[in-house]
């Protein structure tokens, strides 16, 4: 044995234990976020299916040859208002809606209203 070949067995030994800690401690992690990505791809396709299912109840609601007034909450029974209601419906009853409050405002500006 020569005098450097000590160093280079110490030298692979300390590399060897360095790259099995590190392959340890990646393997460590890996098993240890399982759990948390399985948990977001689980919400990830429940949410998938429940834009799509929102997606077909707009499409319907859309269809409808009427007008419908959806809230999201329960209107607040101290508040002036109504609050803002999602509008579906038909191009007609839109169409007939924006018609209607075009001449309410008309009859309110020209002091009609009243009559």
């Amino acid at each position: 044995m020569t005098d450097a070949e000590p160093i280079q067995l110490a030298t692979l030994i300390v590399t060897g234990g360095a790259v099995a800690f590190a392959v340890s401690a990646g393997v460590w992690a890996f098993r240890m976020t399982t759990g948390a990505r399985a948990a977001r791809s689980d919400w990830r396709a429940k949410m998938a299916r429940l834009e799509d299912r929102l997606e077909r109840a707009g499409g319907v609601l859309g269809a409808h040859p009427g007008l419908i007034l959806v809230w999201d909450a329960p209107p607040d029974p101290d508040a002036p208002d109504w609050g803002c209601p999602g509008i579906y419906g038909s191009p007609e009853a839109l169409a007939s809606m924006v018609q209607f409050a075009d001449l309410g405002q008309g009859a309110a500006a020209s002091g009609d209203a009243g009559r």
